[in-house]
């Protein structure tokens, strides 16, 4: 319920739960969309595909073989949010004018977890979800902002993941403090190298 007020006229604004649910199934079909107009594969047993699956099936109410503990209660919870936050960060970035397609593909693999590598099973590839889950969130703030946000063309460039106007910007969710060092240093050798400055983003 929105509570609002203008020139003297109290008004009040009634959203229900039925609502979430019809803005989250929206949110999940709009990725399906956009991963199916991309021509990339989302690979089944991976954390996007299962989030997605389950996100879709919580808001229209599925029925669920899965017990109602905590531990799934959360499960869900996580599946929903992972999806309402990535539409948002993605469309966000689109409007920006970027493209997402290589963020996209590098997405359909790890869990949802941070530290967490894609199973073995169902990939061969150590990616995770959450590095280029952060780099889109980065990205889609600074075009929010108006800002020329550009991703570098060559995946994995040294210096950087994005530039703003010759400033790199190079974000990382490292697993140790000892892992942050090593790469602020070589993110700082590059900025020497090129003789310019830059931004490093930890996602933590």
């Amino acid at each position: 319920m929105i509570a609002s007020q203008g020139d003297g006229v109290s008004t009040i604004k009634v959203t229900r739960m039925s609502d979430y649910w019809s803005a989250l199934t929206d949110r999940v079909q709009y990725l399906r969309d956009l991963y199916k107009q991309n021509k990339i594969p989302l690979k089944p047993g991976e954390g996007l595909t299962v989030a997605l699956d389950e996100a879709d099936a919580t808001a229209k109410g599925a029925a669920s073989s899965d017990a109602p503990t905590e531990e799934n209660f959360l499960k869900s919870a996580n599946a929903c949010h992972a999806v309402w936050n990535l539409h948002e960060v993605v469309e966000a970035c689109i409007s920006a004018g970027l493209d997402v397609a290589n963020h996209l593909r590098q997405l359909t693999t790890g869990t949802l977890d941070y530290g967490i590598p894609a199973d073995a099973a169902t990939s061969n590839k150590t990616i995770f979800f959450k590095d280029f889950e952060a780099e889109l969130l980065v990205a889609s703030r600074l075009g929010k902002a108006g800002l020329p946000v550009l991703f570098f063309e060559k995946s994995n460039d040294p210096r950087g993941e994005m530039h703003v106007n010759g400033i790199f910007i190079e974000v990382k969710h490292p697993n140790s403090a000892k892992r942050v060092e090593r790469l602020m240093r070589d993110f700082n050798g590059e900025l020497h190298s090129a003789g310019t400055y830059g931004v490093f983003v930890t996602a933590v």
